[in-house]
């Protein structure tokens, strides 16, 4: 995940910065920090997938946080935004842009982190995983994704909409793809999407839609770690 920061006060983006870093924790997070919008949108234009997430100062010379975003929002409609200011009469404004969050300066840790939560929801909300079958690709939301379940050479996807796909593809190729998703191989025929356990049984998890995955032997403590693991981080 890469993460921009906007601001024209140093010792703000540092702050911000700190705070950002302490929420994730982790390594494959990069954050650029940019004291010029302009400097900022000469590296945006090279590449508008680039960032998944954008903090903006509102107040800033040569072109404030609002003009900036709803330049962005012509490329980009779905990266959140969270603005910063020290003037809520900017807010209304930022309703055209649709903005994720606005905080007020100095910011409060609990805020931010809060802002930063919403954002991981709304990016996982449009992660996609492309099917391919021998006769069309489909692309799905992972978010829609119930199980995923091994019968003969086939792969049966099941959606949260009652819908149901067959590939030809590799269950552990998709197991590599979605373990930091929210996804977790219970069985060797099996992988589930966290977001629909309703229970966790012995040797079973029973899912929201009411149907029963059998968790094997070999897999009962791993399938525990990665569940309760998954529910801490929803719960941050």
């Amino acid at each position: 995940m890469r993460i921009a920061i906007v601001d024209d006060d140093e010792k703000m983006i540092q702050k911000t910065y700190n705070m950002v870093e302490q929420y994730y924790k982790s390594l494959d997070v990069l954050i650029d920090c940019y004291t010029k919008s302009k400097e900022f949108w000469e590296s945006w234009i090279q590449n508008p997938q680039y960032y998944q997430l954008l903090l903006f100062d509102i107040e800033m010379p040569e072109k404030d946080g609002i003009e900036l975003a709803k330049r962005i929002r012509e490329q980009n409609k779905d990266i959140p935004v969270i603005f910063l200011t020290s003037y809520m009469e900017y807010v209304l404004k930022g309703y055209e842009v649709n903005a994720l969050r606005y905080l007020t300066k100095p910011l409060e840790k609990s805020k931010l982190f809060e802002a930063l939560k919403a954002a991981d929801k709304n990016n996982e909300n449009l992660e996609k995983l492309l099917l391919h079958d021998k006769e069309q690709d489909m692309v799905v939301y992972l978010k829609d994704i119930v199980y995923m379940e091994v019968m003969d050479q086939d792969i049966y996807i099941t959606m949260a909409t009652g819908e149901m796909y067959k590939v030809r593809y590799n269950l552990k190729e998709y197991e590599t793809q979605l373990k930091d998703k929210g996804f977790v191989r219970c069985h060797r025929s099996y992988l589930i999407n966290m977001k629909y356990i309703k229970s966790l049984e012995k040797n079973q998890v029973l899912l929201g839609n009411g149907t029963v995955i059998p968790i094997s032997r070999m897999k009962k403590e791993y399938t525990k770690t990665l569940f309760y693991e998954y529910i801490q981080r929803e719960a941050r």
